[in-house]
């Protein structure tokens, strides 16, 4: 029996930055992405907050979102678990944002919001892709990371 040309080896390249990592992520394994909305009418003057339960086994792990809504919306995102603010206080304006570089959510996420408009009701959006992954696992490879980096002498 004949055989036909050789095909090439398959190169598998190592994600280079953030989003490639997130890229990765998503086509070896779909179901590790949802996105997540958090919808909010928010009444005349009223300040509130929304959140968002991550897994107790789970990680979420992200850069952008993108917000919408009314401009009277000020908001701010909180990770709970991690006693960190992913995103400072300010006013709606449209969208794509960047998290705090990127995020590790674990626990809870909290959306505070207040509408600044003292007669009319108001709506705020949030939207972002949940990237899913073990604990366990994602500490690995950042530990696996940390040591590297150590290992070339950069401080973390």
């Amino acid at each position: 029996m004949a055989e036909g040309p050789a095909l090439p080896p398959i190169t598998i390249p190592i994600p280079q930055n953030f989003d490639q990592l997130v890229f990765s992520i998503i086509m070896v394994n779909r179901a590790r992405e949802s996105s997540i909305i958090v919808e909010q009418t928010v009444a005349a003057g009223v300040t509130g907050s929304a959140t968002v339960t991550i897994p107790d086994n789970e990680v979420d792990i992200a850069r952008i979102f993108t917000e919408a809504g009314d401009g009277s919306i000020s908001y701010s995102i909180d990770v709970q678990s991690a006693g960190q603010t992913a995103v400072g206080d300010h006013r709606i304006t449209g969208g794509t944002r960047e998290f705090a570089r990127y995020w590790e959510k674990t626990t809870q996420v909290v959306i505070n919001f207040t509408n600044n408009d003292l007669v009319n009701s108001a709506l705020i959006q949030i939207t972002w892709t949940a990237v899913r992954l073990e604990i366990s696992k994602w500490l690995a490879y950042r530990n696996g990371l940390i040591s590297l980096i150590e290992l070339l002498g950069i401080e973390p």
